[in-house]
């Protein structure tokens, strides 16, 4: 039984998805575009903070449960009445206090109004005032209700498929991302019905049955916790969107309801309707292994060569021996085992558009006039590297049969009608040097 060697720097991934924040607080789909700086400007203009504070690696709206010190790890999650009271400082320095909203004149004062509006539904989304059901403990919120609101999956999981909320779960979206891209028949539709004896019931009437295994040690028998669901996921009343992780495909519901799984099994809720503040915090390799059993190997970037991380990444690529067409040194360019790669405190990230104390999936890599590239998708299926990234498109071969696509990268699409949106490829080097750690887990032969 293997046991992962931990570095005692490591953080907590904590991020949000900043476009899920802001149409949370807009009560509404926003029309994002897709030029990356307008993106920003609107999404800046939305939460009413500049583009820097959105990848300031200390800005409490972005990780409003971490307890931040400049470029430090996180080791802990405040109170939500100590993480409130951060957040709703930080807004009022950085939001409502700013000179130009200060002057004496009618129109100032109308916009400072708006803007300590704007303040307390940001604190509202991101500290949700709950009621706990006497008996069950079941999760309640006034704005939210429980619903059906798809079908599980089409076809089979899709590696863009998940998308985070306005949840600071980073590293199961992209872990379940990871997954989906690589060992997609791991992401299982055990469905029955649930409540047989309803009609058109608006809680959901089919349950999904997951496997979760020991959080502690890699574990190649039975699972830990065999637990139950039904489809319905927490939604807004006033739109329906989802709360928190969706899908790129509309109507499909796998992300969402694998999400309620694990927070069921994080919480140890009894009942269907868990409390999703759980999630906050986490790391890839932990939930890799709790989702698969899978024997999980960590590379710390401090420790590795850029040299080495990318025989690492190879290893878990197929391998081809003969009629190598696009395979570089025999290799796909495609990963075959689920892998994932996180930044810590890192202040340097914001200047690749790329975000702290944040996880993201690794895809593979790629290789052109003599520079390799890791390939990754951020869980926001937004927001890619803006600096030190190929350009074009991902020449990708398949695992299993030998011929290759090709995927567009650098696409940013908030509004998620663009396929591969928030894929890029980054410089090996630059990724050895602003990611803290790469993770993949392999099953038990």
């Amino acid at each position: 039984m293997e046991e992962l060697e931990r570095n005692p720097n490591e953080s907590l991934l904590t991020a949000i998805n900043p476009f899920a924040l802001a149409e949370a607080i807009s009560d509404k789909a926003i029309s994002w575009g897709t030029d990356i700086d307008k993106q920003y400007s609107k999404l800046a203009s939305t939460l009413g903070i500049t583009v820097d504070e959105i990848f300031d690696a200390d800005n409490p709206i972005i990780h409003p449960r971490a307890q931040l010190k400049k470029g430090e790890p996180v080791k802990k999650l405040l109170s939500e009445s100590e993480a409130k009271a951060n957040l709703m400082n930080f807004l009022n320095k950085k939001v409502i206090n700013k000179p130009e909203n200060l002057k004496r004149s009618a129109a100032s004062m109308k916009r400072l109004d708006v803007a300590k509006a704007k303040a307390k539904r940001i604190a509202d989304v991101l500290f949700p005032e709950k009621t706990e059901a006497s008996d069950s403990g079941d999760w309640t919120h006034p704005d939210v209700k429980w619903k059906t609101k798809g079908t599980y999956y089409y076809n089979a999981p899709e590696g863009d498929d998940p998308i985070q909320g306005s949840l600071g779960d980073c590293y199961l979206i992209a872990s379940l991302a990871s997954i989906a891209w690589a060992m997609p028949y791991r992401i299982l539709n055990r469905a029955s019905l649930y409540l047989c004896d309803s009609v058109g019931d608006s809680e959901g009437n089919v349950a999904h049955q997951f496997d979760f295994y020991n959080k502690g040690s890699n574990s190649k028998k039975s699972p830990e916790k065999i637990l139950e669901v039904s489809d319905a996921i927490p939604v807004f009343k006033l739109n329906e969107r989802p709360v928190f992780a969706s899908s790129y495909d509309a109507g499909e519901t796998w992300p969402a309801v694998y999400e309620k799984g694990y927070a069921k099994y994080i919480s140890g809720h009894e009942g269907d309707k868990p409390n999703y503040i759980s999630l906050i915090g986490g790391n890839t390799y932990v939930a890799l292994r709790q989702l698969t059993g899978g024997a999980v190997t960590v590379k710390y970037h401090n420790k590795t060569k850029a040299s080495e991380l990318l025989k690492f990444i190879q290893s878990n690529c197929g391998k081809f021996t003969t009629n190598d067409y696009w395979g570089k040194d025999g290799y796909s360019h495609r990963v075959k085992y689920p892998m994932t790669a996180e930044i810590w405190g890192n202040t340097e990230a914001a200047g690749y558009g790329l975000f702290a104390r944040h996880a993201y999936s690794v895809f593979g890599f790629d290789y052109e006039n003599g520079q390799y590239y890791v390939v990754l998708r951020n869980p926001h299926a937004a927001s890619p590297a803006t600096k030190d990234v190929k350009q074009g498109s991902w020449r990708v071969i398949s695992n299993h049969f030998g011929f290759g696509s090709s995927l567009p990268l650098n696409v940013s699409d908030p509004s998620h009608k663009a396929r591969w949106s928030g894929l890029f490829a980054l410089k090996l080097e630059t990724f050895a040097r602003i990611f803290a750690c790469t993770a993949a887990v392999k099953p038990y032969e």
